[in-house]
């Protein structure tokens, strides 16, 4: 059964054993100093003291997303197969109740299926992109401070921003697809949908003053804006 202290420790878990590969790039990781024929210059910049353990990050980096979203393809499937029993059951045990609200039923059920394979689609798309981990494994130049570093630092850019997109549209699914969501955002963010949309009312109303080809100062203009809002 899952529980919240359950939940603490699983993410803990996870948390740490992503710290934990992260350990052999640091330790190999070093400043130092380094001559630029472009600039003619002497500057301080990063240096590998050995590439080997470089290789062993990247290859753990590679395993935990590809097993990543292995299982989030297993759990998503698993959840979805769930989610149909569930719906098989409540449609046997309750057939009064289903006939009544069949339509209800239904569409929530559906909509928790498209929310859940949704959800599970657009993290194994955006993450995709984890692949170029094995590539920094067979090639070692593909690093920072090798010859392949800008072809290095333009495709993990590209990850980056697949990362951030993956973190940013979950709002906009959750808000079109739950409306519990949706309710919970609106209570949250009321304040702002209220300024929102006093803003549009004004705007309207004085699309409306000007059409009717009146004299439009801005005294005039605020006068008439706090009578339309405190009326």
């Amino acid at each position: 059964m899952i529980t919240t202290r359950r939940m603490v420790v699983i993410i803990v878990a996870v948390d740490l054993m992503h710290v934990l590969t992260l350990v052999p790039e640091y330790v190999t990781v070093t400043l130092t100093w380094r001559f630029f024929p472009s600039r003619n210059r002497t500057l301080l910049s990063l240096g590998i003291r050995d590439g080997s353990a470089k290789g062993v990050t990247f290859l753990l980096h590679f395993i935990l997303a590809f097993l990543g979203q292995v299982l989030v393809i297993i759990f998503t499937a698993i959840l979805t197969l769930h989610l149909k029993r569930q719906t098989s059951w409540r449609q046997t045990v309750t057939k009064e109740i289903v006939k009544k609200n069949k339509k209800s039923f239904s569409s929530r059920d559906k909509k928790s299926m498209i929310l859940v394979v949704v959800i599970a689609s657009v993290l194994i798309v955006c993450y995709s992109p984890s692949i170029l981990c094995l590539v920094n494994f067979i090639l070692p130049e593909f690093y920072v401070g090798g010859k392949l570093f800008p072809l290095f630092r333009d495709a993990w850019a590209f990850a980056y921003l697949f990362a951030i997109l993956n973190s940013g549209i979950n709002v906009f699914i959750f808000y079109n697809v739950s409306t519990n969501y949706k309710n919970t955002f609106k209570q949250f963010f009321r304040c702002l949908i209220t300024v929102t949309s006093v803003a549009v009312n004004n705007a309207q109303f004085c699309f409306k003053v000007k059409n009717t080809h009146e004299k439009i100062t801005p005294r005039f203009c605020r006068e008439t804006i706090l009578r339309n809002n405190y009326a």
